[in-house]
């Protein structure tokens, strides 16, 4: 089983992120976090195996707590799923040290690829 958490502001796109998966064998949401900082204590505390993170949060960007979440959960994966489609921001998150970078409405069939292959690289 793959414990997944989920981390954006919009308590609509955690709800999505969480019904696009709700249906996926091996696939277990661990909690919900609304900012970077939620996102990182979550980690530390739930220990999932993958971290699903928006970009633009409050108190803490996507971006900056996955840096963090690199140097303190270096076994959790790190996927964004924004609603960037900027490029540059994603390319900020794949330095930051995110394995995958999806734009917001990513289907579940990909994004259930994406995670088995965070799972694997964990590993």
């Amino acid at each position: 089983m793959v414990r997944v958490l989920i981390c954006d502001d919009s308590a609509q796109a955690r709800a999505t992120l969480r019904a696009t998966l709700a249906e996926s064998r091996g696939i277990e949401i661990v909690g919900e976090a609304k900012d970077g900082a939620e996102a990182i204590a979550a980690t530390l505390r739930l220990a999932p195996d993958v971290v699903l993170i928006d970009g633009d949060m409050p108190v803490m960007d996507g971006v900056a707590a996955t840096r963090r979440l690199r140097v303190l959960a270096p076994r959790a994966s790190v996927i964004a799923v924004t609603g960037s489609d900027d490029e540059r921001r994603l390319e900020e998150f794949r330095r930051a040290g995110a394995s995958e970078c999806f734009r917001k409405g990513v289907g579940r069939a990909e994004l259930e690829r994406a995670i088995a292959r965070a799972e694997r690289r964990a590993a």
